[in-house]
C-alpha cells in the first residue's frame, strides 16, 4: 500500500500518494495544470511541454507529467515566466493549426448565433471543425491571457488523408502529442502508427508511408477516441451534432459480446467507443465502426409483408400476425423448424424455442456466427421434405433449399434471398434497438438496454413471436415486458475463430447471413468479401470524371463527361448527380460546359456526406447518374460572345 506524502503546490500543503507525478498530485488536489499529451490511461510522455512547473531545488522548468512527487517538494504552477513559456508553446502549436476563430474579435457573437460548427470536409477553422466542443487545444487557447499570434500559419493541403477505411486524418490539426500511437502500443503491443519524418514535415504515420490497412492496424478506433484536437475523426460520425448521449451496451455481432459505449445523437447511434482504454476493452473494426452503419443502413426492412397472389405486399402488424398464425396451424405436426443465429438475446431465443417445441412440436436450430450454410442434417431433412414450414432469422438458406419449403417466415433487418422467397417477412429490431440479456462464448452474462427506437415499423423479435403464438391460441405467452421472459436452461455460443480484436483477418464476414461488406463497403479493403465490388474505380458504366482538382480547401472542381447535358446547357441551369446507385440526389450549378468535348464543369463545396462522396472522386472514376440540364436558364444575350458561339459558356459577362 503506497504511503502518503505531503507537497506544497502554490503555497498550499496537499497530500499525495508516493509514486504519483506532480501533475497527478495537483489534479487530485484540484489544481489545474494545462496539458495535451498527458492522459490518465497513458504512461507519462512529456511531449507537449505545456505542463511545465517551477520546483524549488530543480533547475529549469520540468514537466509535471514526468516528475515524481517527493515528500516536502515545493511546486509553483503559476508565474509570469511559466505563463510566457506556455503562451510561446501554444503559439508554436497554433502556427501549424487552423486558428482564425481563436483570434477573431467576433468569435463569441458568432458562436452564440451559430452554436454548431458548419459541416465541412476539411477543418480550416473552429467554425468548420466537428471536434470543436471537445478540442483541448481550443480550451487552453481561449483560456490564455493573450491570444495574439506573431508567427505565420503554415497550412498544408496535402496533409489531408482519406484513403483508408473509416478514419480521416487532417494533419494540419495535429500537435504531435503522441496520444494516438501510445494508446495503439498499449492496447496491441506493437503500434501500427508512430511519428514519422522530422521538423515541419513530422506527422503521425506508418512505416514507409504504407496505408493503415497494410500496417496491421485493426481499426479499433482508440486513436480517434483519445485524440485531443480532432486530427483523427470517424468518417461516419463526424457529420452528426456534437450534443450526444452515451449509453453502455453490448455488441452482438459475434460471440465475443464485447462491451461498448454507444454514442447517440438525435435518437440514432452515430458511433461506438471502448468502455475504457484498457486492453480487455478494445473493440474490433465491426464493433467500433460497422455497428452504427448497420443500424443506419438505407436498405433496412421497415414494415411487415405478406405474399399475396405471388407478390410480397406491405400490411399492418395485426393483419400480418393473423395471416401467419392461420398458416402455421397446418404445420403443428412436427414439420416446423425455427432457425436462429447464435448472437441473439437469451429471451428471444427462449421465445423462439417455446414456439417451435411446445406449440409447433418441431425444433430450434442454431446457426453459428459467420456460418455459410445450414447444418448438413437439416439440409437432408429439407431435401427429403421432412421440413415443410420454416421460420428463419437471417439469410441462411441457399436458393436450392428455399424452394423445398412450403411456408417460409423470415424475420430480418435487411432484404435477401430468403426474404424475397418468403411467405411472410417481419422487420426486426437489431443490436441497440433490442433489449435483453446475452451470454457470450466466455460464459459472462451481459445486459442490453434499448437506447434508440427501431427503424420504421420494426419490432423486437420476442414480441413478434409472442404475438404470433397468442394469435394461434397458445397459452403461456402473455409477456408484458422483457422482464417477464425467464429462460430456462442455458445456451452458450460457439467460441469465435481467432481474435478479431487483434487480427483483421479474423473478422466475422457475415451478420445474420448477410455479407457485412455489402452493408458497409469500407470493410472490403480489410479483406471481407462482398457480393459485388464496391469502389467507383471499378465501375464500367456511368459518367467519366475527366478532371478533378481541389481549388481551395473544401471546394472541388470536377469536369465530367456528359455530352447530352453539355449539348443543351444554358446559363443558370444545374445538374443532379448521384455518385452511386445508392447515393443521395445532389443538385449542382453548371459553372461551365464544352459542347465539342461533351463535358460539364461543377464546383462542389464539401459540406456533408453526399458532397464528401463527390469530393473523394478522382479523375478516371465514374459517376452513376448525371441528370440535366435542369432549371430555368438566365435570360442573357450571348449573340456577340465568342465562347458562346464556340459552344462554351462565357466566363463572365464581358467575355
Amino acid at each position: 500500500m503506497p504511503k502518503r506524502i505531503s507537497i506544497r503546490i502554490d503555497g498550499e500543503l496537499v497530500s499525495a500518494l508516493e509514486g504519483q507525478t506532480v501533475l497527478q498530485a495537483a489534479k487530485e488536489a484540484g489544481k489545474y495544470i494545462p496539458t495535451l499529451c498527458a492522459h490518465e490511461d497513458l504512461a507519462p510522455f512529456g511531449a507537449c511541454r505545456l505542463c511545465i512547473v517551477e520546483i524549488d531545488g530543480v533547475r529549469g522548468y520540468p514537466t509535471s507529467c514526468t516528475t515524481p512527487a517527493t515528500d516536502g517538494m515545493v511546486v509553483r504552477t503559476q508565474s509570469p515566466e511559466l505563463e510566457q513559456l506556455r503562451n510561446n508553446t501554444l503559439e508554436l502549436m497554433l502556427s501549424g493549426h487552423p486558428n482564425s476563430c481563436l483570434v477573431c474579435d467576433h468569435r463569441e457573437d458568432c458562436e452564440k448565433y451559430r452554436p454548431q460548427p458548419t459541416k465541412a470536409g476539411q477543418s480550416t477553422r473552429c467554425g468548420t471543425c466537428s471536434n470543436r466542443s471537445e478540442c483541448t487545444l481550443r480550451v487552453m487557447s481561449l483560456a490564455a491571457p493573450a491570444r495574439a499570434l506573431n508567427l505565420p500559419t503554415l497550412y498544408s493541403p496535402h496533409k489531408l488523408e482519406r484513403d483508408d477505411p473509416f478514419i480521416e486524418r487532417n494533419h494540419n490539426l495535429c500537435v504531435l502529442c503522441g496520444r494516438c500511437w501510445r494508446i495503439c502500443e498499449q492496447l496491441h503491443g506493437t503500434p501500427a502508427i508512430s511519428i514519422v519524418h522530422r521538423g515541419r514535415e513530422a506527422r503521425i504515420g506508418t512505416a514507409f508511408d504504407r496505408s493503415w490497412v497494410e500496417s496491421n492496424c485493426t481499426f479499433c478506433g482508440a486513436c480517434v477516441d483519445i485524440c485531443p484536437t480532432g486530427t483523427l475523426t470517424d468518417r461516419f460520425a463526424r457529420w452528426y451534432p456534437a450534443q450526444r448521449e452515451e449509453v453502455e451496451s453490448v455488441c452482438l455481432m459475434c460471440p465475443q459480446a464485447c462491451s461498448l459505449q454507444l454514442i447517440i445523437s438525435q435518437g440514432q447511434v452515430v458511433a461506438t467507443q471502448m468502455t475504457s482504454f484498457q486492453q480487455p476493452a478494445r473493440l474490433c473494426a465491426l464493433g467500433r465502426f460497422a455497428f452504427p452503419q448497420i443500424l443506419s443502413s438505407a436498405l433496412r426492412l421497415l414494415q411487415p409483408m405478406i405474399r399475396e397472389q405471388g407478390d410480397l405486399t406491405p400490411v399492418l402488424w395485426d393483419e400480418a400476425m393473423a395471416s401467419v398464425a392461420g398458416a402455421l396451424q397446418a404445420y403443428r405436426d412436427g414439420s416446423f423448424v425455427a432457425v436462429v443465429g447464435e448472437p441473439q438475446t437469451r429471451e428471444t431465443r427462449w421465445v423462439y424455442e417455446r414456439l417451435a417445441v411446445e406449440v409447433m412440436r418441431g425444433r430450434l436450430v442454431s446457426i453459428p456466427t459467420g456460418m455459410d450454410e445450414l447444418p448438413s442434417a437439416m439440409q437432408e431433412d429439407l431435401l427429403a421434405g421432412r421440413i415443410k414450414a420454416l421460420w428463419i432469422t437471417g439469410d441462411f438458406l441457399p436458393e436450392r433449399l428455399l424452394e423445398r419449403v412450403e411456408y417460409l417466415i423470415v424475420t430480418d433487418f435487411l432484404p435477401g434471398d430468403a426474404a424475397r422467397k418468403a411467405s411472410a417477412v417481419f422487420p426486426a429490431a437489431v443490436l441497440a434497438e433490442d433489449e435483453g440479456t446475452f451470454r457470450g462464448a466466455d460464459g459472462k452474462l451481459k445486459s442490453l438496454p434499448v437506447p434508440v427506437p427501431a427503424r420504421g415499423a420494426a419490432r423486437p423479435e420476442w414480441t413478434i413471436v409472442r404475438d404470433v403464438a397468442k394469435a394461434m391460441g397458445a397459452g403461456g405467452f402473455d409477456y408484458q415486458g422483457i422482464a417477464d421472459v425467464i429462460p430456462t436452461g442455458e445456451f452458450r455460443c460457439s467460441p469465435p475463430k481467432g481474435e478479431p480484436r487483434d487480427r483483421v483477418a479474423d473478422l466475422v464476414p457475415r451478420f445474420r447471413g448477410h455479407q457485412l461488406a455489402d452493408i458497409v463497403p469500407a470493410l472490403q479493403p480489410l479483406g471481407l468479401p462482398a457480393t459485388k465490388a464496391a469502389g467507383l474505380a471499378e465501375q464500367l458504366v456511368g459518367f467519366l470524371v475527366v478532371e478533378k482538382e481541389e481549388i481551395v480547401p473544401n471546394f472541388h472542381r470536377l469536369v465530367i463527361e456528359a455530352p447530352a447535358v453539355a449539348r443543351h446547357a444554358k446559363p443558370g441551369q444545374f445538374a443532379v448527380v448521384m455518385v452511386s446507385e445508392k447515393s443521395e440526389r445532389a443538385p449542382f450549378t453548371l459553372v461551365d460546359w464544352d459542347q465539342q468535348r461533351g463535358t460539364i464543369t461543377l464546383v462542389v463545396e464539401e459540406v456533408g456526406r453526399s458532397s464528401q462522396e463527390i469530393a473523394r472522386l478522382q479523375a478516371g472514376q465514374r459517376i452513376a447518374h448525371v441528370s440535366g440540364p435542369l432549371g430555368l436558364p438566365l435570360p442573357l444575350d450571348l449573340a456577340h460572345c465568342p465562347r458562346a458561339q464556340a459552344g462554351r459558356k462565357p466566363r463572365n459577362l464581358r467575355d
